[in-house]
């Protein structure tokens, strides 16, 4: 099986759906997609994830299937924290320099622990974001065994879930078997950046990252790339 886990693309937060910019990129990332083409697609039920998957779904005569747990809003009352403005943000932005201290330097078994996660309901939020992942995957044919999945139904095929930056990245890192500090602090998810989770097997499927946040899509339609930062590159 193939997971392609898929940011949305540039968003209106406000009124949660996207830019004319955004519009542009959905259709670019759903021409790659075709490419190969896919056998499901999942999406979280925020307004901006469904609106980039929709124009895949109608190029490849699929009907888009909601997943509530790829919700951000959910993901953000799991791990978010206030700032001090009064606004919610996430911990991978508000905590970005404190994660990089060598005493939060933790491994997966305990990352919850580090101190810079005092006070934080860290461990029940993702815990219950890994429960929900695990009855994902079942739905796929896939149960999880520690870092490995275990294959318990037909192969899925090619499956793209169209989601968040800060929920892709808590969720990338149970995917992959990694302290989701490693993800939070280290990657960014470009808008409709593509990333390929392998999971090949016929009985035991070690997952594989082939490409994380991929754009390559907005090179071939000519469309600007920029950065989280706003930055070209």
């Amino acid at each position: 099986m193939l997971l392609y886990v898929i940011r949305h693309g540039d968003p209106i937060y406000y009124s949660d759906s996207l830019t004319p910019k955004g519009r542009k990129q959905a259709e670019a990332v759903a021409k790659r997609l075709a490419v190969h083409g896919l056998d499901r697609v999942f999406s979280s039920p925020r307004g901006r994830a469904r609106m980039t998957a929709e124009p895949t779904c109608e190029l490849l005569g699929l009907t888009g299937e909601i997943e509530p747990f790829m919700d951000e809003d959910l993901a953000m009352e799991r791990f978010g924290m206030d700032a001090p403005d009064g606004s919610r943000q996430w911990i991978k932005d508000v905590l970005r320099e404190e994660m990089y201290r060598p005493e939060n330097d933790l491994p997966r078994s305990c990352w919850y622990e580090a101190p810079v996660f005092a006070g934080l309901p860290v461990r029940e939020g993702y815990e219950a974001m890994v429960a929900e992942s695990d009855a994902f995957m079942r739905k796929l044919g896939l149960a999880r065994e520690g870092g490995v999945y275990r294959r318990i139904g037909p192969d899925a095929g090619r499956v793209a879930c169209f989601c968040h930056a800060g929920f892709g990245c808590a969720w990338l890192s149970h995917l992959l078997w990694q302290p989701p500090q490693f993800f939070w602090r280290a990657f960014g998810i470009n808008h409709t950046g593509v990333t390929i989770i392998n999971f090949e097997g016929t009985d035991v499927c070690a997952p594989k990252c082939i490409c994380l946040s991929d754009n390559g899509h907005m090179y071939a339609e000519g469309l600007p790339l920029c950065n989280l930062n706003r930055l070209k590159i």
